[in-house]
């Protein structure tokens, strides 16, 4: 019964991140009305009315900038779009990291406008200038896409994590020794661990080649993949288990916690860096906590040997129990007398 009631704890808590996402994507879609001072933002798009005027710069980490008003320095998207719309512009400078930048900036700063306007020889060439104006409903066709993809970003996002983190909470259940055993090799053997998750798939393609060229034992394939699989959330079950217990360590000098708020706590740590971040962040995060599984799983189902993975420790021997006959019942009256 106390089984039932951790799965449907946890089961609510994947369901509350998953709207949490949902409601920093819908933010991401809103508009941002501070007009004072620097604007920045992470995870999330920023938009800046026609009617405001930033006083300072726009800087985006994982998001997309969409200019209708004015901005009096500089705007940045890191992993992110930078779109300047006909009616917005930008005093300094535009940059974009790992993203595009599309200037469709009609308005001028007022000095070149009023160069502009007194000659009146030199507005009647301007129809041919004003070609411009009439691709000005381009925008309108292009930001559809862009206001619909943070949606369907966080939807891909969530439909990968989610899925991931209550089946390693599921293999946490199921194997809780082996999970101590493959955390436990995990903190002795970082290094190795890791180096192994790297050529897991290799090793992995390797074994699925031999059993297929062997014919008889294909069946054996379908086998050789899933124990794959049980490996790798055994394996960030144990990863999990490592990071909550170092972080109550820490913060709560709580040197023997909860096992399941160790789990618990180390998987939330996870879905941070891998869910609430720039999609080329969580990406490597996600790569880098895998083969830290799949290698300390690995390593855990390796028999040690001196000089590859340390020599095991000894156990102590108990010493056997010494024998000793027992004594025979006491002699009861006066000794006998031989006749």
């Amino acid at each position: 019964m106390k089984r039932v009631r951790l799965i449907a704890i946890v089961a609510l808590v994947a369901i509350a991140a998953l709207v949490t996402m949902n409601a920093s994507s819908s933010r991401a879609a809103g508009e941002y009305r501070h007009a004072h001072g620097d604007v920045v933002e992470f995870g999330s798009d920023v938009t800046i009315p026609a009617d405001q005027e930033v006083e300072g710069d726009v800087v985006v980490f994982g998001g997309d900038i969409k200019i209708h008003g004015k901005v009096d320095g500089s705007a940045v998207a890191f992993g992110g779009d930078l779109h300047i719309y006909p009616e917005g512009s930008v005093e300094k400078d535009t940059v974009s990291f790992g993203g595009s930048i599309l200037n469709e900036s009609t308005s001028t700063p007022p000095k070149k406008h009023q160069t502009v306007v007194p000659p009146p020889a030199v507005e009647t060439p301007m129809p041919e200038m004003s070609a411009p104006p009439e691709e000005t409903p381009a925008p309108e066709m292009s930001m559809p896409p862009t206001i619909e993809s943070p949606f369907h970003a966080a939807a891909v996002r969530a439909s990968i994590l989610v899925p991931d983190l209550l089946l390693t909470l599921l293999a946490f259940f199921l194997f809780p020794l082996r999970t101590r055993n493959v955390e436990e090799h995990l903190v002795s053997q970082p290094l190795l661990a890791i180096v192994l998750g790297m050529l897991a798939p290799f090793f992995l393609a390797f074994a699925v080649i031999v059993l297929a060229c062997l014919v008889i034992t294909i069946p054996l394939i379908p086998v050789a993949v899933v124990a794959y699989i049980i490996a790798y959330f055994i394996g960030k079950a144990a990863v999990a288990a490592v990071l909550g217990r170092r972080l109550l360590l820490v913060a709560a000098k709580d040197t023997e916690p909860q096992p399941l708020a160790v789990v618990g706590l180390g998987l939330a740590i996870i879905l941070i860096f891998t869910g609430f971040t720039p999609t080329w962040f969580g990406v490597i995060m996600f790569g880098i906590v895998g083969a830290l599984a799949t290698g300390a799983a690995l390593l855990s189902f390796m028999r040690t040997r001196p000089g590859l993975l340390g020599t095991p420790a000894a156990t102590p021997v108990a010493p056997l129990p010494t024998f000793t006959p027992p004594a025979g019942p006491a002699a009861s009256g006066p000794p006998a007398i031989p006749q």
